[in-house]
């Protein structure tokens, strides 16, 4: 994904006249300025003085970091408290915070309000399946690039293909090994920390 031209906005943080793009295509780098990442968007931005909001979407920012968000927010949707409780407890150990909701509809009245990084959403729910619950996200301009992994109790080959038709990143079996999950989820928590 792409970073937005950062020129305009670091002007308005600093006094000096605006950088040029490095030839890496980086973040601007304003002479003496200091690097600050978003807590939550991972994008980096520099400025002459210390900023505690990210000027991309408002959310705090710390000075240096590695280019994502320290913390990796995460919902997690599942009717089934015990399916819950055992990826919650896998997300917990590699250091998320999960939010959990009980079916889709609480889920989307709820999503806003966690703001995600990433969604870990089962595909068979009573009252709106998981593949519609994807459709309404990737619906929403907010969330088209967030990272929707889906659960399933089933190995059917049709399933799977139709959630990654409708633009989930990935899939996960429920009753795949901790180990397995740990590995599958590390992968996605890794690139959104890298702020990829």
């Amino acid at each position: 994904m792409a970073l937005p031209d950062e020129s305009s906005i670091d002007d308005l943080f600093s006094d000096e006249a605006p950088a040029s793009s490095p030839p890496d295509g980086g973040p601007v780098q304003a002479r003496g300025a200091l690097t600050f990442t978003c807590s939550k968007c991972g994008k980096k931005s520099a400025h002459d003085e210390t900023v505690r909001f990210c000027p991309h979407c408002g959310a705090p920012a710390q000075a240096g970091g590695s280019g994502g968000p320290t913390t990796v927010k995460v919902l997690l949707v599942d009717d089934a408290a015990i399916a819950r409780k055992k990826i919650g407890a896998v997300l917990k150990s590699l250091g998320c915070s999960v939010a959990e909701a009980k079916d889709g509809v609480e889920a989307l009245a709820t999503v806003d309000e966690v703001d995600p990084h990433l969604v870990v959403l089962d595909i068979n729910m009573p009252n709106m399946s998981g593949i519609e619950v994807l459709d309404e996200l990737r619906g929403k301009p907010r969330y088209q690039n967030t990272t929707i992994v889906m659960l399933t109790a089933e190995a059917d080959a049709a399933v799977v293909s139709e959630a990654l038709k409708h633009r989930a990143n990935d899939y996960l079996r429920k009753d795949a090994r901790v180990d397995q999950l740990k590995e599958r989820l590390l992968k996605h928590i890794g690139r959104i920390r890298a702020g990829g």
